[in-house]
């Protein structure tokens, strides 16, 4: 420092946001694995987990965390609500390194994170510092991004979006199909999958325009590497359609209901992970 002290700092780094410019985000504290956020006043949360699978293995794919606040626990300003969301992200990623290893493969666990978080411009210190108090492996954490985010000017998201990437952590784009969306971001900032609304997904197999619409984005996400997955799958009928078309990823009340975390860990003890 220009003082002569010397401090370290964590530091993310997103090269390339275009020529010549580049983006640093530093931490203004030296992070450590006992860096655990503390529960904001008045946040009662109540943690489920709901299951996803590859339909076509019956193998785990992740378990997708579902934080609900008790009524009256809504956040009354900026720094508040950024405090919450800090806390219930170390709060997931500590609950995934309890659950069970099979034959040598790691359970991942799903986080869903509004646009707004992302227009914040400081998830990628929260995430870090997560990971780094929870000692969860990054490959292990998948963000699932409201694809409205993508609705926002880039030079808001841009960074965020490239920062996570570069941690690799995995990150997913939620409520694909419910807005419009440019494959080419999906593809910059390195989406790995694609979770189809509920919504879309309901019409397979009853509307040859959704149904239609469901087998092109699976054939043009096919040779980027991405993988689709459908929510709200409800009926076995829907089910069996949609691996017809290629989408193997899975989730909705034909799997399972989301589940307390306790009982979503049995339910892993007694499955394989993909």
């Amino acid at each position: 420092l220009p003082d002569g002290r010397v401090h370290d700092f964590p530091y993310i780094s997103a090269p390339r946001l275009r020529p010549g410019i580049h983006a640093i985000v530093l931490g203004g504290k030296r992070l450590s694995a006992e860096a655990v956020p503390q529960a904001p006043r008045g946040c009662p949360l109540t943690l489920t987990f709901q299951p996803q699978i590859n339909a076509r293995s019956g193998a785990i794919h992740a378990g997708e965390a579902l934080l609900r606040w008790q009524p009256g626990a809504a956040a009354t300003s900026a720094k508040e609500a950024a405090e919450r969301d800090a806390w219930a992200l170390a709060v997931v990623c500590r609950a995934a390194t309890s659950w069970p290893r099979v034959q040598g493969h790691v359970p991942v666990v799903s986080i869903n994170i509004d646009a707004e978080q992302i227009r914040g411009g400081d998830l990628p210190e929260r995430v870090y510092t997560a990971l780094a108090a929870s000692r969860l492996e990054p490959r292990c954490l998948e963000l699932s991004i409201d694809a409205r985010a993508l609705s926002l000017p880039e030079s808001e998201v841009a960074p965020t979006l490239l920062a996570l990437s570069n941690m690799r952590v995995r990150l997913a784009l939620d409520h694909f199909g419910q807005v419009s969306t440019p494959l080419a971001q999906v593809a910059r900032y390195r989406f790995g999958v694609l979770k189809l609304d509920a919504a879309l997904v309901a019409q397979v197999g009853r509307s040859d325009e959704e149904t239609a619409l469901i087998e092109a984005i699976i054939r043009m996400t096919a040779p980027l590497g991405i993988q689709i997955m459908a929510r709200g799958v409800r009926s076995k009928a829907q089910q069996d359609f949609l691996l017809a078309l290629g989408c193997e990823l899975q989730q909705g009340a034909l799997i399972g209901m989301a589940q307390a975390e306790d009982v979503f860990v049995s339910f892993l003890s007694e499955r394989f992970f993909c």
